[in-house]
């Protein structure tokens, strides 16, 4: 059973990867200039949030971005294995086409790849782990992760999150199924 209480995400900063359309999956690549300077640009933001901890991705991307925002705050940051992004084998640094449509339509079978089902669930796993903290998490992850989260959870409404992009999650009060989305900066 998936717990429900508000949380907080944040996609990493900007990587060269981002700017060039190429799908990083798991490859670790790090945040460009303009990266870390959309993450320390929220530093004061995420200080004011009501959180408890934050969970990152071990991918420098992610943890770096946590780092960053993190300087005002001072806040235990884990790393969360759950929370890392796909692993899409042999087609990552593609630019993502047909074949990733179909990769997550459960249609195409990548070597070296999670399928869909299999990543949703190391997702969902991840968050109840993250929801289970007994104050508000902030949870600094990947455009893939929040992608699973949507079809996990229910997230309305539906967005396209780009880099360090800040979102609250809750519960919806009118609708058990649903989760609401709020965005509270975008870099």
């Amino acid at each position: 059973m998936l717990h429900r209480k508000p949380f907080y995400f944040l996609r990493h900063g900007q990587t060269d990867w981002n700017i060039a359309g190429r799908f990083q999956g798991q490859t670790d690549i790090p945040l460009n200039e303009n990266g870390r300077a959309q993450a320390t640009a929220l530093h004061k933001q995420i200080a004011q949030l009501d959180l408890g901890m934050i969970y990152a991705s071990h991918l420098s991307r992610a943890h770096d971005t946590a780092k960053l925002v993190n300087v005002s705050a001072g806040l235990l940051v884990e790393i969360m294995d759950e929370i890392k992004e796909v692993t899409i084998g042999e087609r990552e640094g593609d630019p993502r086409g047909e074949w990733y449509v179909k990769w997550k339509a459960g249609e195409l079978v990548i070597p070296g790849a999670e399928t869909r089902a299999d990543f949703r669930s190391r997702v969902a796993v991840g968050l109840n782990k993250a929801l289970g903290n007994a104050r508000v998490p902030l949870i600094i992850s990947h455009g893939g992760v929040y992608g699973a989260l949507e079809e996990v959870i229910n997230i309305t409404p539906k967005i396209s999150i780009t880099n360090c992009m800040l979102l609250r999650l809750e519960p919806d009060p009118k609708n058990a199924s649903n989760w609401l989305v709020t965005v509270l900066s975008e870099q």
